[in-house]
């Protein structure tokens, strides 16, 4: 956490206020919460201070949502989705809000500390992928209210343009000297 001194004028003096400053943005990058090598994140949700999980960046539309223990945290969106909006005829959204609620007690439903997220998004190819967290309530101070995913520059994104060869023309190796005999 990073002190932020701020001097005050009062009459004559200065004095020193300090005030604390906290990031608001925590950074996941998408290979660490989809596809093979991912590993679930756990997300804190904090009493009155919600958290957004944010697809602006990798422009991913969000297309469905799961969380398995609704009884302590809400779930909103920035548009609508199957299964949430009752009449939502073009499902997509790029960022969840989560709220933390006080428990509520629902039959059948066992309690948990934690419970599972799972998010799904599709690119502007087509391509879906699906994005798991663990998301459990926080005491204390809040650590960040946004969770920013973030694309991970890989080999497979990158536009590989192939080496045309001349048939006609024999490859020559210019550095190379044979020995003459």
């Amino acid at each position: 956490m990073n002190k932020l001194i701020i001097f005050a004028i009062a009459g004559i003096c200065l004095m020193p206020l300090t005030a604390l400053a906290s990031p608001v943005v925590r950074t996941i990058r998408q290979s660490q919460a989809s596809g093979s090598t991912a590993v679930v994140q756990t997300i804190k949700v904090w009493n009155g201070n919600g958290v957004s999980i944010s697809f602006y960046e990798v422009n991913e539309i969000i297309k469905r949502v799961w969380i398995d223990d609704p009884s302590q945290i809400l779930i909103d969106t920035d548009g609508c989705l199957e299964g949430i909006n009752p009449n939502c005829q073009s499902s997509g959204a790029g960022l969840i809000h989560l709220r933390r609620i006080q428990k509520v007690n629902i039959p059948g439903l066992p309690q948990s500390k934690s419970t599972h997220l799972t998010i799904i998004t599709q690119a502007a190819d087509g391509r879906r992928k699906a994005y798991h967290f663990q998301v459990t309530a926080a005491a204390g101070a809040p650590e960040y209210s946004q969770i920013a995913i973030q694309s991970d520059v890989s080999y497979d994104s990158i536009e590989r343009t192939p080496v045309k060869l001349n048939p006609r023309r024999p490859r020559t190796l210019s550095n190379v000297k044979l020995p003459l005999k």
